[in-house]
């Protein structure tokens, strides 16, 4: 073997080497972005709970209360003109529009929220129709790999080296140039992604430490007027019947 190609094989074992840094450091960063990322997913569907249900039902029997409160007041009414009977009726009218109002105008919106999920749910399974995928491959190349082990141990890999010419180990030695060259700068490019997606599932989960904080205070909020509707609706019922 010549001083030249013997030098080529060398640079090629050193740039194999930075390859392998790279690309077993890019292994470590994919497995923090996708940690990162499942923590988000894990807190993201808390929070969509308890907004679409916790907070949600909490509300919507509050709406209830209020309206029905609002009912007993207007029924408690004593009309004593014609004038005030069609006062009486036409302002329970108008407040049985606004609650039908407010439901239907809050219906459209939860009908939105709800594509918005089923939208997660699609997005959700095509990641994982892609990890399949993924994986389909991974178990592909192992299997040829192994394959491939199998000949070398019977004898192939012996059978080869016997053979060899210094042309074909130049033309080996240059494409492993070639192909260490490709992973090394696939390597970098995914280094560079890596780095990208991890600085946003980071600001992503900064973002729903934000959104934990405005539902855990909307709670507050809605127990607090609660309490206020609460208050309202003992004033009612002692118009009715006073205990």
């Amino acid at each position: 073997m010549s001083d030249e190609l013997k030098n080529r094989a060398q640079r090629n074992r050193r740039l194999i080497f930075d390859a392998e840094a790279f690309v077993q450091y890019n292994v470590g960063l994919v497995s923090m972005a996708r940690g990162r990322a499942d923590e988000n997913l894990t807190d993201a569907t808390r929070l969509y709970h308890l907004a679409s249900t916790s907070n949600r039902e909490l509300v919507m029997r509050m709406t209830d209360d209020v309206y029905r409160n609002r009912f007993a007041i207007l029924e408690a009414l004593e009309p004593a003109t014609p004038e005030q009977t069609v006062f009486k009726t036409s302002m329970t009218n108008r407040s049985r529009i606004e609650y039908l109002n407010h439901r239907s105008a809050m219906n459209r919106e939860l009908i939105d929220a709800s594509d918005k999920m089923i939208e997660a749910m699609q997005a959700m399974k095509q990641a994982a129709t892609s990890f399949a995928n993924i994986i389909d491959k991974m178990v592909e190349h192992c299997d040829d790999a192994a394959d491939l082990n199998a000949e070398y141990f019977d004898g192939e890999l012996a059978t080869q080296m016997q053979a060899a010419t210094s042309e074909a180990n130049t033309e080996r030695v240059n494409q492993n140039l070639e192909l260490i060259a490709a992973v090394r700068e696939r390597a970098q490019g995914n280094r560079e992604s890596l780095m990208s997606r991890f600085a946003a599932a980071t600001g992503e989960n900064d973002a729903l430490t934000s959104l934990n904080d405005r539902l855990e205070s909307q709670r507050s909020e809605i127990m607090a007027l609660r309490e206020k509707i609460d208050a309202n609706q003992h004033r009612v019922a002692d118009t009715i019947y006073k205990l």
